[in-house]
């Protein structure tokens, strides 16, 4: 499907952000958020993949791969990981949704 989809994302905006909506575009299309960061995102199987490039001088700082997924007892996992060319490893972080209700 080439089609381009659009999500909302809404949250709460924190004392660090004023940003409460954030909108993705999921056909892969590359996106620039500022002038050093290069954005796409992309579904990868049932996976839903967030990844932003950071470049300066025309060489790659960073990039931030965030993964969205469900688990077999239906909760969302978001899996972080951070690649920067000083590092030996990637940094990663796993976190785990459920939902309650309200």
């Amino acid at each position: 499907m080439s089609e381009s989809v659009t999500v909302v994302s809404k949250s709460k905006p924190s004392r660090k952000s004023t940003a409460g909506v954030s909108t993705f575009k999921l056909d892969g299309s590359e996106r620039r958020t500022n002038p050093s960061t290069v954005s796409k995102t992309y579904w990868e199987g049932n996976t839903l993949v967030f990844k932003n490039t950071e470049f300066r001088e025309d060489k790659i700082v960073s990039t931030h791969t965030i993964v969205w997924s469900l688990d077999h007892d239906g909760m969302l996992v978001v899996e972080n990981t951070l690649i920067t060319p000083d590092q030996p490893r990637p940094a990663k972080m796993r976190r785990v949704f459920k939902k309650v209700a309200p």
